[in-house]
């Protein structure tokens, strides 16, 4: 995909509305530098694991070896349950930048502990699973290279240094919204983030094409519980 060395792929960020004004001004998680901060822990036990801080991405929106994986099919579940609502995507040189392919099949599997999953998934301790997935790290430049051999069940993209502002955008593409916009007990919520939230005036571009589409979104009845929410 990426041969030259100007050569740049988008991946895919997920994040929180409210950590917008950060991302756009800077915040402690980026040193007061405008872009996505590299500061979550790879791990909680493995030394290597917990002194490796990233920022996480993917290779889709939507990825297909994730939701149809037939090792763990619901793990995407539980990924939307801890990551943001908000689709960024991140235009990275595999080439240059410090940016990987781990396999989060480790960490799943060790959760997960059923039949059916391949046993060099099924990991006794939690340090043990952290300590595979760290080893299972390969340069992205080398996974696009070489991906249909590389035996990687949930490839996570993750970058080991700050993400500036002017490689990050805001999606076109909302598919975790749209999903809220579909369920009852998640609609009110979504629209309030859309067109009251902290990144309501760059989701225009999306809304617009939304809107189209399906038709106004209207605004949600007022509630403390909503009007909380930021």
């Amino acid at each position: 995909m990426a041969n030259g060395e100007n050569e740049r792929i988008r991946v895919y960020h997920y994040t929180d509305s409210r950590n917008w004004n950060g991302i756009v001004r800077g915040s402690w998680r980026s040193e007061n530098l405008p872009g996505l901060g590299a500061n979550r822990r790879m791990g909680k036990v493995d030394s290597e694991a917990l002194n490796t801080a990233a920022v996480f991405a993917l290779l889709s929106p939507l990825p297909n070896t994730w939701m149809n994986n037939p090792y763990f099919s619901d793990y995407w579940k539980v990924m939307t349950g801890e990551i943001g609502n908000v689709l960024l995507e991140i235009q990275t040189n595999p080439q240059v930048d410090q940016v990987f392919v781990v396999d989060r099949g480790h960490i799943a599997g060790h959760l997960m502990n059923r039949a059916g999953i391949p046993s060099k998934y099924l990991h006794e301790t939690r340090k043990e699973a952290e300590r595979q997935y760290m080893l299972s790290k390969v340069p992205l430049r080398d996974y696009l290279a070489t991906q249909e051999s590389q035996r990687i069940s949930l490839p996570e993209v993750v970058f080991t240094q700050n993400v500036p502002i002017d490689r990050i955008k805001v999606s076109e593409q909302q598919p975790i919204l749209e999903n809220y916009l579909k369920m009852p007990k998640d609609r009110n919520y979504a629209i309030l983030n859309i067109v009251d939230g902290p990144m309501h005036n760059v989701l225009n571009a999306w809304r617009v094409g939304y809107e189209a589409a399906n038709g106004p979104l209207g605004r949600p009845a007022r509630s403390k519980e909503l009007d909380n929410l930021f």
